[in-house]
């Protein structure tokens, strides 16, 4: 934009933190500095992003957790590290961490997960986690269908665990077990349901612990 100042005339360079002052042919121009500095973060963050998610990945490889992305990628024709990215990178801020273990799917597919599940504890270090059967609601659900347990280590750091709590089944609608049997310093639990020969996984869910609801 050009203008009329005598203050200006023959001035080049910023001026303040959103113009650039500058000079051509005897006309002074004001121009609005490129937010490239913005743009830049953006980039970064989002790179940031995207190298936590591979972390996370091989981690659920590490723990066999990955054999539910592969099998839906096999079943839709997409690839399982994208499908990963695309929907886990939510759960990440913009410097790799988890911001919101909620947001966060450690397994998917087509399986359904049972309504109202909770997860409750007490102070003996005993949980509970409870669903409700609801049979004939879900087709593709089986009362056979195996509760697994998944603990994760922190929000920067995502190695996973499958502690063996015992074989709970859909139709049990409860599962109960101690605070032993979980990994020392893997505090974030997830479950899932798969199917008993292991082709057919639900989608994960975060377990937000009661501690005002005791178990038993």
């Amino acid at each position: 934009m050009k203008i009329k100042n005598n203050l200006l005339t023959n001035l080049s360079g910023q001026l303040g933190e959103e113009f650039i002052v500058s000079s051509y042919r005897g006309e002074t121009y004001l121009r609005r500095k490129p937010k490239t500095v913005s743009l830049s973060l953006k980039l970064i963050e989002q790179g940031e992003r995207i190298s936590a998610v591979a972390a996370l990945w091989s981690a659920m490889k590490a723990s066999g957790i990955s054999r539910a992305w592969q099998l839906e990628a096999e079943r839709t024709g997409l690839v399982a590290y994208n499908m990963v990215v695309q929907v886990c990178q939510k759960a990440f801020d913009g410097q790799g961490a988890i911001s919101d273990f909620g947001k966060l799917r450690l397994c998917t597919g087509k399986l359904q997960l049972p309504d109202h599940i909770v997860l409750k504890h007490d102070k003996t270090g005993g949980f509970e986690i409870s669903w409700e059967m609801n049979p004939g609601i879900f087709p593709h659900a089986d009362e056979t269908d195996i509760l697994v347990v998944a603990c994760m280590k922190s929000a920067k750091r995502f190695a996973i665990r499958i502690p063996d709590i015992g074989m709970f089944r859909r139709k049990d609608c409860r599962a109960s077990f101690r605070q032993c049997e979980l990994p020392e310093g893997f505090p974030h639990l997830f479950c899932y349901f798969r199917s008993e020969d292991g082709k057919r996984w639900s989608e994960s869910i975060y377990l937000t612990p009661q501690p005002n609801l005791c178990c038993g």
